[in-house]
C-alpha cells in the first residue's frame, strides 16, 4: 500500500490473517540520525467491536534489527470516539 500526502510518499507491506484482519504493517524508517533505513513493524491483534466497528485493540511497535526484534512501544485501545472534531 502506498499513499501520498503533501508530496510525501509512504509505503507499507500489509499482512492479513485468514479472516481478513490486518495483523502487521511493515515499512522502512530512519531509526536514528545515521540515515540508515531500518525495518519498522506494527503488530496488531485482539480485535474487538467498538462503536459497531471491529478494530485491533493491541499493538506492538518494533524495530527489526540484525540481532533480533526490538519492541519499543506497546499500545492498547480501550475507547474509540468517531466524528469528534475537537482536540482531546
Amino acid at each position: 500500500m502506498e499513499r501520498d500526502y503533501n508530496g510525501l510518499s509512504l509505503f507499507f507491506i500489509v499482512t492479513f490473517n485468514r479472516i481478513g484482519e490486518i495483523i502487521q504493517l511493515e515499512t522502512k524508517r530512519y531509526m536514528d540520525e545515521n540515515n540508515v533505513e531500518t525495518t519498522w513493524v506494527i503488530k496488531a491483534e485482539d480485535y474487538k467491536e467498538m462503536n459497531n466497528v471491529f478494530i485491533p485493540t493491541a499493538f506492538d511497535v518494533l524495530w527489526r534489527l540484525d540481532e533480533g526484534d526490538f519492541s519499543y512501544a506497546k499500545f492498547s485501545i480501550t475507547q474509540v470516539e468517531y466524528n469528534k472534531p475537537e482536540k482531546f
